[in-house]
């Protein structure tokens, strides 16, 4: 993946240095196929093809929130 300044590969793993558990949606014009495999068990949340609108972005970022919600809960122990 090609982002100015620094690639999407290099990004991720930036980013989990911030935050571990920081839920990440990769956004690529290449399919899921093509662009996924080189982040699998990276910490990917999420993946998005462009283009894409504003309510499948939404469902994308909603997705992604419960999920991490998830995982904090299931690492704490909680079931709520």
């Amino acid at each position: 993946m090609t982002m100015p300044v620094m690639s999407g590969e290099a990004r991720l793993p930036w980013l989990k240095s911030l935050r571990a558990d920081i839920p990440v949606i990769l956004s690529s014009g290449f399919s899921e196929v093509e662009a996924a495999p080189q982040f699998q068990g990276k910490g990917l949340t999420e993946f998005i093809q462009k283009p894409y609108g504003a309510a499948a972005l939404a469902e994308k970022v909603k997705g992604a929130i419960a999920r991490a919600s998830a995982r904090r809960k299931a690492a704490e122990g909680r079931a709520d």
